[in-house]
């Protein structure tokens, strides 16, 4: 009980910690309309620390502490609170009634230009299951200095959003891949994301995107890709072997028939005539008739 107490203490001290900023930026209002810049700086210097400042709370807190500081004639401090104003919401203007005071140093700061406060995040449109999702972040402007910590929100399904921090470091790009626990939902929901530029008090400075209207990454399934075999190649063809030709038989041999020619020749006739019988090749009769 006395634990449990204590908790919820601390809870409540905490909350009404964090919305006093409001109230603390009306004190300081009300101090400075009384003159007391002093007093009114220490009320913003409160107010600054305090949770849940959002950015017109810090345009309107800036701006104040501008003209408490020319009050003051401390202009250098004052132009780097109005540029922190502008670089929140460039299309940040003094009231048309401010006093010359004010207006002539804003007016300068108008004509030299402000860049707004920028860090450029880069997430894919669009992840294949499993893999990594790679973010890349760069702070490529910030001419007042204010912006300390991204914090990127992400979720996939119905659950609730984690968190990442990330110091920034004007220039300095950082990469790095959300945890795999994104995917331990099932089925193909997005993954839905938004970042906020926060100070090093926890105040919001700018947005992309928020937790009503995130952005998505597309999530699909990887491809099957079907296995592709070599092209057939067109079968050899064997050169032919040509079978060697059987022998002669011995009566195609030349000297069979000089032996003819010398006979007829000796016996003075003038045709001879082989015969030969319907035996195999290799195995032939014959007979000679010499007229």
């Amino acid at each position: 009980m006395v634990i449990a107490t204590v908790f919820l203490l601390c809870g409540r001290s905490k909350q009404s910690f964090a919305g006093d900023g409001s109230e603390l930026l009306e004190e300081a209002t009300s101090a400075f309309s009384l003159l007391d810049f002093e007093g009114s700086l220490a009320k913003l210097d409160q107010a600054q620390k305090t949770e849940g400042n959002t950015p017109q709370d810090l345009v309107r807190l800036y701006s104040l502490r501008a003209k408490c500081l020319i009050s003051l004639s401390r202009e250098d401090d004052a132009l780097r609170a109005f540029t922190a104003a502008l670089s929140i919401d460039p299309a940040f203007r003094l009231s048309p009634d401010a006093s010359p005071r004010f207006a002539e140093p804003f007016q300068k700061l108008l004509d030299q230009g402000v860049a707004a406060l920028k860090v450029d995040v880069s997430l894919p449109d669009e992840v294949v299951v499993g893999e990594p999702v790679l973010v890349t972040l760069q702070a490529t402007t910030d001419p007042a200095g204010i912006g300390d910590n991204l914090r990127l929100r992400y979720r996939r399904g119905q659950k609730k959003y984690s968190s990442l921090k990330v110091h920034l470091v004007l220039g300095k790009r950082s990469r790095f891949y959300l945890p795999p626990s994104i995917w331990k939902t099932e089925g193909l929901q997005a993954i839905e994301w938004f970042c906020e530029i926060r100070d090093r008090y926890g105040g919001l400075l700018a947005r992309k995107g928020d937790a009503e209207h995130p952005l998505q990454i597309a999530v699909k399934l990887k491809p099957i890709v079907a296995a592709v075999l070599p092209p057939r190649l067109p079968p050899i063809s064997q050169p032919e072997v040509k079978k060697p030709l059987p022998p002669p038989a011995w009566y195609e041999h030349w000297w069979v028939w000089a032996i003819v020619g010398t006979v007829a020749v000796a016996t003075g006739t003038t045709a001879g005539i082989l015969a030969t019988s319907g035996d195999a090749p290799d195995h032939r009769t014959f007979s000679i008739d010499i007229q």
